[in-house]
């Protein structure tokens, strides 16, 4: 049974599904969450500094996200992670508002 679903896991149907439902939670909006997704999969730099994205836990900080309005929703980028993290520290409200999804400060 364990086998089972640890390859059930592996199936790009739920690696998809499992992805979509992760953005939707971290307050992602978006009319058409499929076409992101294909999009997602083919973008390979990052499109603000051009770097190639890494793997998750490289430790090299070039992962591949989402970048979205905390406040809208709507998605704006595809980053790596060092450039996310900038991102949300130079757009900071200037009166501090925090996010109540994530806890960061509004960007």
């Amino acid at each position: 049974m364990a086998k089972e679903k640890i390859k059930y896991q592996h199936l790009p149907k739920e690696i998809k599904r499992c992805a979509i439902k992760t953005w939707k939670v971290r307050g992602l909006k978006c009319e058409d969450y499929d076409a992101l997704y294909n999009q997602y999969l083919n973008v390979c730099n990052c499109d603000n500094c051009g770097v190639r994205f890494g793997k998750f836990g490289d430790g090299s900080g070039t992962y591949k996200v989402l970048d979205h309005s905390h406040r809208t929703g709507l998605f704006r980028n595809f980053l790596c992670s060092n450039c996310n993290i900038q991102r949300g520290e130079t757009n900071w409200d200037e009166d501090g508002k925090m996010c109540e999804k994530c806890g960061h400060v509004n960007h």
